[in-house]
């Protein structure tokens, strides 16, 4: 029988990213001690090492970060904002932040306090190039162990923006065959793609017969339309 060859072009879709969304209300800071443990640290304006109780934030239900260790909260009323100018920080490291912040404890599988714990460390060590553990019972030497979880959000940050291999390449395929594409890159499994004749499986991007299409596309889906909000109090 005649063998039909077709080239394909693999194309990568617009990774989605969270949307900004805008805000003029002023809403209240809600508080939740984690149970027992503090964030250790040397002060350097004090000139001492302090503990400051572990706590997640929220407004208005929503998951918020403290981007500045150590300061004493005097109220409990905040404006959102989208603007980030009073940050006073580079492009590259309010991106790092948003980054640490959207793999952090909202991401699938990390709502435990240590990924909470780990996001909230690395942020800070963003803000202020602080060193601090977390401890138990105001004891040094007990130290909560976070590091998988900073690895983890570590390396989720450096492939975000990591494309597969094969991504832009034109490849042959033989309609009625089958065909194994493997992505050198090992970040095929954070895509999807639309096609009833294509799957990804344990990092291939695998063609059934029946494909008959001339564009693979493939994109990356967020895990959620939330943006990002500054708030600021006083």
């Amino acid at each position: 029988g005649r063998f039909y060859l077709r080239k394909i072009i693999l194309l990568l879709a617009a990774i989605l990213f969270l949307i900004p969304k805008v805000s003029a209300e002023t809403v209240s800071l809600g508080v939740e001690k984690i149970y027992d443990t503090y964030a250790y640290f040397y002060d350097q304006d004090q000139d001492k090492y302090r503990y400051v109780y572990a706590e997640k934030y929220s407004f208005n239900n929503n998951l918020a970060y403290c981007l500045e260790l150590g300061k004493k909260i005097y109220g409990g009323i905040y404006t959102p904002t989208t603007s980030f100018d009073a940050l006073n920080i580079s492009e590259e490291k309010l991106e790092k932040l948003k980054l640490i912040i959207y793999y952090g404890y909202e991401y699938p599988g990390h709502n435990t306090d240590a990924y909470f714990m780990a996001a909230q460390e690395l942020i800070w060590n963003e803000m202020s190039n602080i060193s601090l553990s977390w401890v138990e019972s105001l004891i040094p030497s007990k130290v909560v162990d976070v590091s998988k979880e900073k690895k983890e959000i570590l390396n989720l940050i450096e492939s975000h923006y990591k494309k597969p291999s094969f991504i832009s390449n034109s490849i042959e395929y033989t309609l009625g065959d089958t065909l194994s594409i493997e992505d050198s890159n090992s970040v095929l499994n954070y895509f999807e793609v639309d096609n009833e004749y294509i799957e990804i499986i344990d990092n291939k991007l695998i063609i059934h017969p029946g494909f008959e299409k001339e564009e693979i596309t493939l994109s990356k889906p967020s895990y959620t339309q939330n943006g990002f909000l500054l708030y600021t109090s006083g």
